[in-house]
């Protein structure tokens, strides 16, 4: 069985479909890099935080108190205190400064080039509204892990 996937007959009815495509792919795009499930982008957060934090006690004093995220993860894994801490801070510099902007610039760019594509007539104005789409989703997956 086949979902049924709109299609659109009208010029703003295909921008609107277009655009909305663009922003499922970015969100499955995130979803190669991150977890999504309630609460997890919370933990993300505070994870980064405690593990920021940790780094920095850690720095002037060894014997830091280690935060509770990073704790459970490191006796969880059998990894250093400060192993975790660093990958977590790594990790979280590769995903805002890398893959973040990536996706939005992919995402923008693509909603960006459905508004503005226009033809001749409502033909080939749909034409272009659906090569701007199909050009941002394969922007969209191709950025892998």
């Amino acid at each position: 069985m086949s979902a049924f996937i709109p299609r659109a007959t009208t010029v703003n009815g295909a921008r609107w479909l277009a655009q909305r495509a663009i922003d499922a792919a970015a969100g499955e795009a995130r979803l190669r890099f991150i977890t999504s499930v309630p609460g997890q982008e919370a933990v993300y957060l505070l994870k980064l935080q405690e593990a920021q934090a940790y780094l920095a006690a850690h720095a002037g004093d060894p014997d830091a108190d280690v935060p509770p995220h990073i704790a459970a993860e490191a006796t969880a894994t059998g990894q250093t205190a400060v192993d975790v801490a660093t990958m977590v801070v790594g990790l979280a510099s590769y995903w805002n400064g890398t893959i973040s902007p990536a996706i939005e610039g992919a995402r923008m760019g693509g909603k960006a080039a459905v508004a503005a594509a226009t033809g001749v007539d409502d033909e080939a104005t749909l034409a272009a509204i659906e090569a701007a789409r199909a050009a941002a989703l394969a922007a969209l997956g191709s950025i892998t892990p």
